[in-house]
Order: C-alpha cells, then sequence, then structure tokens
C-alpha cells in the first residue's frame, strides 16, 4: 500500500514538473508562481509520505525485537608508518 502511495506521489510531481515546465515557457507570472506552489506542494507531500514509511518501518522493526542500531565495537588501534613497515 505504501509503494503505491509513493507511486502516485511521485507521478504528481512529475505531473507539476511538466505543467512548471510549460508554464516557463510562457511569460504569465502568475501561471509560473502557481505552477511552483503546486510542485512545492505535491514534493513535500512526498517528503511527508517517506517520513511516514520510515517511522512505519522502524515501529515494525522494534515491535519484533529487531535492533535498528548498528552493532558497534569500540577497538583500540595503533596507526603504522608505511615507510617503517617497508623497513622490517
Amino acid at each position: 500500500m505504501a509503494t503505491r502511495y509513493l507511486k502516485r506521489e511521485k507521478k504528481a510531481i512529475e505531473d507539476a514538473k511538466a505543467t512548471l515546465i510549460d508554464a516557463s515557457k510562457t511569460d504569465d507570472v502568475s501561471k509560473i508562481q502557481e505552477a511552483i506552489k503546486t510542485l512545492t506542494e505535491a514534493s513535500m507531500k512526498l517528503g511527508e509520505a517517506v517520513y511516514k514509511q520510515a517511522q512505519e518501518e522502524q515501529a515494525q522493526s522494534e515491535q519484533q525485537g529487531e535492533s535498528t542500531e548498528e552493532n558497534i565495537v569500540d577497538a583500540d588501534f595503533k596507526e603504522v608508518d608505511p615507510k617503517e613497515e617497508d623497513k622490517k
């Protein structure tokens, strides 16, 4: 369902982009501004959908007991000078 929603939002952005391109070929400033507004709103809806989907996926993984953090290992290291390494 979420993927279908994202595809619909992507199509709305593509349509708004095409409208803006057409409007930019005219001298009608109000038409251009309206097309920019429509494209901005469509982009924001896509951003909201992506954010919501990420939250849902995180909630699902937490419910399943999966860790959302990567395995982090704290380690000590020693820098090795390549010139010193060649002398050995």
